[in-house]
C-alpha cells in the first residue's frame, strides 16, 4: 500500500493537485458555508475603477491572465490579495480570511450568467478605446485589448478604427480601399499564414488563415480580389508561406508575389502592415509561446487551461521591438 501513500503525497505536494483537492473539499463539505459569494449584478463604476488601478499598475498581459483565471472556463480559480479587488469587481465576493481560495469554476458559472460576462466583454472593449483612462498603454495595446474584448471566442472577428486603423481576425479577410495612410495589424500567427494584395489603385485586401497546407478560402478571397484588381503584388507570411506562395504564383504568374517564412512554431508574430506616404512596409515582433499556447487560445475548454488562457502571451507590450520584413521573391512575373 505504500504506493498509495505515496501517490496522495505527490498530488497533495503538487500546486495543480492541492488546487484539485481543496476544490473538491470545497464542493462536497455542503454543511460548511463555501468562502464565497456571488454577486450577478457587479457596480459598473468599482468594476472601471478597479481594472483602471490594475492595468495601470501591474500591466494588460497580467490583467488578461487574472480575467480567465477568475472567469475563464479552467476547473477552478485562485483568489487571492493581488486579485481580489478585480474578483469582486467582476461579482465574485470572497472571504478574505481564507486568502488563497480555490473557487470552482462550476459554481461561479451557475450563479454568473453568461450574458454577465458577455455584458462585462463589452464594457471592458469600450473602456479599454478610451487612451484617458490608461496612460500606461500605447496605442497598439489599446487596439489589441479592444479587438480582444469584442471577439468571440474563435477571434473571427475584424475590428475597424474609423482613423484607418484595421486589427484583423482569425480566419477572415478584411480590405482597406483607397491610397490614404492606414495601419493594420495581425496579432497571434503561430502556423496560419497572412497574405496582403495591395492593388496599383491602392486598395487591399488582408486576410489571415490556418492550415498547414494552402488554405482554399484564404485562396478564393484571394482570387475574388484579383479578379477586380488585377494589377496587384502579394506578400505572403507564414511557417508555409513558400508553399503557399509558390501555389499562388503558379495560378497567377503574372502577379509580383513575395514571401516570408517564419522560421520557427514555438514563437508568435504580431504583425504590422503600414503605408505612410504612399509606401508600404511591413513589420513583425516575434515572441516565444508555451507549448499548450494554441490549444489555450482558441475556442474549447482545454484541460488544465481555458478558453483564451495564453492570450497574455500575444498581448503587445511597450517594449516589442518590430523588425522590418524583407520579402523574398516567388519565380519572376510573366511579362516583365
Amino acid at each position: 500500500m505504500w504506493w498509495i501513500a505515496s501517490l496522495i503525497a505527490v498530488m497533495l505536494l503538487s500546486p495543480l493537485g492541492y488546487e484539485r483537492v481543496r476544490g473538491w473539499y470545497w464542493v462536497r463539505q455542503e454543511a460548511i458555508p463555501p468562502p464565497f459569494a456571488v454577486s450577478i449584478q457587479p457596480d459598473p463604476t468599482f468594476l472601471e475603477q478597479s481594472v483602471q488601478d490594475f492595468v495601470n499598475k501591474r500591466g494588460p498581459c497580467a490583467f488578461l491572465e487574472e480575467y480567465y483565471n477568475l472567469v475563464g472556463t479552467k476547473r477552478t480559480a485562485e483568489i487571492n490579495a493581488k486579485n481580489a479587488v478585480l474578483a469582486r469587481a467582476f461579482g465574485l465576493k470572497v472571504n478574505e480570511d481564507m486568502f488563497p481560495v480555490y473557487v470552482v469554476k462550476k459554481r461561479i458559472h451557475n450563479r454568473l450568467p453568461i450574458s454577465t460576462i458577455s455584458t462585462d466583454r463589452r464594457f471592458l472593449a469600450r473602456l479599454f478605446a478610451d487612451a484617458s483612462r490608461f496612460p500606461q498603454l500605447d496605442e497598439v495595446q489599446r487596439l489589441f485589448l479592444e479587438w480582444h474584448f469584442l471577439s468571440p471566442p474563435s477571434y473571427e472577428f475584424s475590428l475597424v478604427k474609423p482613423n484607418r486603423q484595421l486589427v484583423l481576425g482569425w480566419n477572415t479577410f478584411a480590405e482597406m480601399a483607397g491610397v490614404e495612410n492606414f495601419d493594420i495589424y495581425a496579432f497571434g500567427q503561430v502556423e496560419c499564414t497572412v497574405i496582403l494584395v495591395e492593388s496599383s489603385c491602392g486598395d487591399v485586401n488582408v486576410s489571415h488563415y490556418d492550415l498547414r497546407e494552402p488554405n482554399r478560402s484564404q485562396l478564393c478571397v484571394v482570387n475574388d480580389f484579383l479578379n477586380g484588381h488585377p494589377n496587384s503584388r502579394i506578400d505572403v507570411i507564414g511557417v508555409y508561406a513558400g508553399e503557399v506562395a509558390n501555389s499562388i504564383h503558379q495560378a497567377h504568374p503574372e502577379i509580383s508575389v513575395g514571401m516570408h517564412v517564419k522560421k520557427k512554431t514555438d514563437t508568435v508574430y504580431s504583425i504590422h502592415f503600414k503605408r505612410e506616404q504612399g509606401r508600404l512596409s511591413t513589420y513583425f515582433n516575434e515572441k516565444n509561446i508555451s507549448k499548450d499556447f494554441l490549444s489555450s487560445t482558441q475556442y474549447l475548454a482545454y484541460g488544465r487551461w481555458f478558453t483564451m488562457g495564453r492570450t497574455n502571451e500575444m498581448c503587445p507590450t511597450k517594449n516589442d521591438r518590430y523588425d522590418l520584413v524583407a520579402y523574398e521573391p516567388v519565380g519572376v512575373p510573366s511579362g516583365s
